[in-house]
């Protein structure tokens, strides 16, 4: 399935492959998909501009995000930071060019023997700097 959202933040464990793509791109792979897509689009700025490049109306949807094994990730984000996060879905992203747009894939992995390398790791780490602390 394709997944379309306003974010390039990793929700859940697995692994991405993430490129950046251009405007027109971008548009492909939705029409591509328009039968088999979900919007986790969250602000009204960012569905107008899908709305723009595309011609396609995306439902808002400020849900978390759920990626299954295969699903592929059409990302729309602003190319900035924005200071106020008050200010995030009023005064900002009004403008195509205020956004750049990525694809990627995601597989879910097993993850457990990386997660049993991660707490060794922090807890060596942690035993560094703290001393006899286990963070685990």
């Amino acid at each position: 399935m394709l997944v379309m959202l306003n974010s390039r933040l990793m929700v859940g464990d697995g692994e991405y492959k993430v490129v950046e793509i251009n405007k027109n791109q971008f548009k492909q792979v939705l029409h591509k998909y328009i039968s088999n897509y979900k919007s986790y689009i969250g602000y009204p700025n960012a569905a107008k501009i899908v709305y723009e490049i595309t011609g396609t109306k995306v439902e808002l949807n400020r849900d978390a995000t759920i990626l299954k094994d295969g699903d592929i990730l059409l990302m729309i984000t602003l190319k900035y930071r924005i200071q106020n996060p008050e200010e995030k879905s009023t005064k900002h992203g009004d403008h195509v060019d205020d956004y750049q747009f990525h694809l990627g894939f995601f597989k879910k992995t097993d993850n457990r023997k990386e997660k049993a390398k991660i707490r060794d790791w922090l807890s060596r780490d942690a035993k560094i700097v703290y001393g006899n602390w286990n963070y685990w």
